[in-house]
């Protein structure tokens, strides 16, 4: 809805992954029942919206849609992490 946060990584050193408008965290654990992946931080006032675990399982069923989109998106982030870690020496 509104502002910016920072996306920090266990281990990353460095500048953290910065989010704004239209972008969203959390799916990982909401899709896998995993731990988090990272620590979100509001880098200034910022509005949200935020589901549980019920919740964002309504939003799933909604549309077929969003949620192979969250999906790839989700599979697409978890490899770039592992990919990444892979490379650190």
């Amino acid at each position: 809805l509104s502002g910016t946060v920072g996306v920090i990584r266990p281990g990353a050193t460095g500048s953290h992954r910065r989010l704004g408008v239209g972008s969203h965290f959390g799916e990982v654990g909401l899709l896998t029942g995993g731990t988090r992946t990272a620590t979100v931080v509001a880098e200034k006032e910022t509005e949200l919206l935020a589901f549980d675990r019920a919740g964002f399982a309504r939003l799933l069923d909604m549309s077929e849609e969003t949620g192979q989109d969250l999906l790839r998106l989700s599979h697409d982030l978890l490899a770039s992490d592992a990919a990444a870690r892979d490379t650190v020496t």
